[in-house]
């Protein structure tokens, strides 16, 4: 029995690091399954309209109670998160994934161009897809502190926040040789995609649940891609 025991333990001692060395990462599909499943979450209590309560909420948290169309915070705050919300919209993701793919293509490294391109692009799709099948309309009870066209679900800077940058830390990270500095890449990346979602409830032209859902739609998408870099061997993706 002992023996036995012993043998299932040394064959699964050789499992893991096999694992490892593969990128593959049980926790990053276990990520992605939970991103779909909140998205999921999230657009179904959207179509039913059971969260216009607590958007209203935190939305007006944001703002001055004697007040809804003026935001809380010094007045150069609203600058600051005009600036923080740019890094999300279409002309700077658009300038760093062309940046992206240029550095890539001089390298020859047309598996992480592909990866990239279909990331981003495939992002601002789905993102669009959506909008124009919920056609959900822009909150109207906070002045809006920055120029909109499109509909409101989901928040197409948090999504594409999302699936830009978290994309971007997947490929920095594996070319990193310790976890303090994968650690460090994705948790930058995270930490811009979750201050752009916030900046567009604090501009006003979105409701909490817009960016919420961004988020998991576009951290569920860079996730998959990120399945994908995980079990590339590292000379196939470099080539």
């Amino acid at each position: 029995m002992c023996s036995a025991q012993a043998s299932i333990g040394s064959k699964f001692r050789s499992f893991w690091p096999a694992i490892d060395r593969s990128g593959f990462q049980p926790v990053i599909a276990l990520l992605f399954v939970s991103s779909v499943f909140l998205f999921a979450q999230v657009l179904t209590e959207v179509r039913a309209g059971d969260i216009g309560a607590s958007d209203r909420a935190i939305l007006l948290a944001f703002r001055l109670v004697d007040d809804s169309s003026v935001p809380i915070g010094p007045p150069w705050l609203i600058q600051s998160a005009k600036d923080i919300s740019a890094l999300g919209g279409t002309t700077v993701i658009s300038l760093l994934t062309a940046a992206a793919v240029g550095f890539l293509a001089l390298h020859r490294q047309w598996r992480n161009v592909i990866t990239l391109v279909s990331a981003v692009g495939g992002a601002a799709i789905v993102s669009n897809v959506i909008k124009v099948s919920l056609l959900r309309e822009r909150p109207a009870l906070a002045l809006h502190l920055t120029d909109v066209w499109s509909f409101s679900f989901p928040s197409g800077h948090a999504m594409m926040a999302a699936a830009t940058y978290l994309t971007f830390g997947m490929m920095l990270a594996h070319t990193q040789e310790t976890k303090r500095a994968r650690i460090y890449v994705v948790s930058l990346a995270v930490a811009m995609t979750v201050l752009i979602g916030v900046t567009r409830i604090y501009l006003g032209v979105h409701w909490p649940s817009d960016v919420v859902g961004g988020w998991f739609a576009g951290a569920a998408w860079a996730l998959l891609f990120w399945i994908f870099m995980g079990t590339t061997p590292r000379s196939m993706a470099a080539h």
